[in-house]
């Protein structure tokens, strides 16, 4: 089931007709809702996303109270409910603006508009804003060079109401020495995983056909699934594939 609602072809027109798109469910929007405050403020939390590695496209059109800033493509986020979607956004905001509350000792800082974790429609990008008549243009980006984004786990786990993850002893067992041979990411591959160089892969165990949601670890030789809830060691995912593929054969070298 989507999490997003499905416009109407009404809706669509409407939209398009004044620039307007609906902000997606793997997207983050920063926006500091304040004449006086905004831009400086935006900065000030913009900068701890910064810090943290994400990637951050700003846009501004002329006649806004402040810059607005995009994290786009965190995938592991757009197969989650509506309200766990929600949730996420509005936490890591949260954390983003208590942080920069802390760092640079902003007392009356701004917090970023809450309202756009939901379903929201904003004004595209390159095109003009059905308020103020000016073209929304990119201004910036940070951290251009970041191909994923990074995925805050501990939010997660706290959306997803679950305890965290159990961490996998791979030291002097079982499976630390099949993974030393024959790697969980090798293992993923041989079975048709497309894995890409971050260790993300569609997870074959749900209906995983539009973001990557399995995490691989290769070193810790370890799964999660951020979809489904899958999770285990190489042994665990060897188990899991054979019930898919009875004739999936893991062959490790002496």
């Amino acid at each position: 089931m989507s999490i997003y609602h499905i416009p109407t072809p009404e809706e669509l027109k409407y939209w398009s007709s004044k620039n307007f798109r609906m902000i997606q469910p793997d997207e983050v929007v920063i926006d500091v809702d304040d004449r006086k405050l905004g831009k400086a403020h935006f900065l000030a939390i913009a900068q701890m996303f910064i810090m943290k590695g994400y990637r951050i496209e700003v846009y501004y059109a002329t006649g806004q109270k402040s810059p607005h800033g995009h994290i786009k493509e965190i995938p592991e986020i757009a197969g989650l409910t509506y309200e766990q979607n929600k949730k996420y956004k509005e936490l890591l905001l949260r954390k983003a603006y208590s942080s920069a509350k802390l760092f640079y000792e902003i007392d009356n800082l701004v917090m970023p508009d809450l309202s756009l974790c939901g379903r929201h429609a904003i004004a595209e990008e390159h095109k003009k804003h059905y308020k103020y008549g000016t073209v929304k243009k990119l201004i910036g980006v940070s951290n251009e060079e970041v191909t994923g984004q990074p995925l805050e786990e501990e939010i997660l786990s706290e959306v997803l109401n679950e305890a965290p993850k159990p961490k996998f002893n791979t030291n002097n067992t079982l499976a630390s020495k099949i993974n030393a041979k024959y790697s969980i990411v090798r293992m993923a591959k041989d079975f048709g995983l497309a894995v890409d160089s971050r260790g993300k892969a569609l997870c074959p165990f749900h209906n995983d056909s539009r973001t990557p949601s399995l995490s691989i670890n290769e070193s810790k030789g370890i799964f999660h699934c951020f979809g489904c809830g899958q999770s285990g060691n190489i042994i665990v995912f060897y188990a899991l594939l054979k019930r898919i593929n009875s004739k999936f054969k893991m062959e490790v070298s002496q």
